[in-house]
């Protein structure tokens, strides 16, 4: 009994030292660091993946880490410092706009940060916006954002750097894919 059980926590060790994250969504609005505001009650660590999911306000009051991003309609207010190691995206939606909005009066950074997809819209014209005021961006990769289009129907991809300090340490790619 004894030696299952020192074996067991040898591997929950291991697992946890190489950093097998985990897809964490959250389940309201809330601060980052909150058990209730994602789904399990599990607050997401440095080797996570991390949805925010639509209509909910997410604030980062105290220094965070991920490893991805995705985010559906929401808001970010980040006023310590969140790093995400890996991606930021928002992907475009075939018929419905998303609106992110990233803001406060912290850090952000990331390596590399992904607006819009090559999915091809039907008749509604949905866009994809991200609005930035926070204040210090810091992408140390590449901004890619791609817009898509067929026939008369767009998904326009838009970055709106209003406010703050937006560094780029990569390169920042345009795309427009359509038929």
């Amino acid at each position: 009994m004894k030696t299952k059980l020192l074996l067991s926590l040898v591997l929950a060790l291991l697992v946890h030292s190489f950093g097998f994250g985990a897809t964490i969504s959250s389940a309201q609005s809330g601060d980052w660091n909150t058990n209730a505001t994602w789904v399990g009650g599990v607050v997401p660590g440095s080797s996570d993946d991390v949805k925010i999911t639509a209509a909910h306000k997410i604030t980062v009051a105290n220094v965070s880490s991920c490893k991805t991003l995705y985010f559906e309609n929401a808001t970010l207010t980040v006023n310590s410092t969140l790093t995400v190691s890996g991606a930021i995206a928002v992907d475009s939606s075939i018929s419905t706009s998303r609106n992110v909005i990233i803001d406060g009066l912290g850090t952000l950074n990331c390596g590399s940060f992904a607006l819009g997809n090559s999915v091809t819209p039907n008749n509604t014209n949905p866009t994809t916006v991200i609005t930035s005021t926070v204040s210090n961006f810091s992408i140390t990769g590449d901004l890619t954002i791609l817009s898509s289009f067929s026939g008369s129907n767009t998904n326009n991809a838009t970055f709106n750097f209003k406010e703050g300090i937006v560094t780029i340490g990569g390169q920042l790619k345009l795309t427009s894919n359509g038929v």
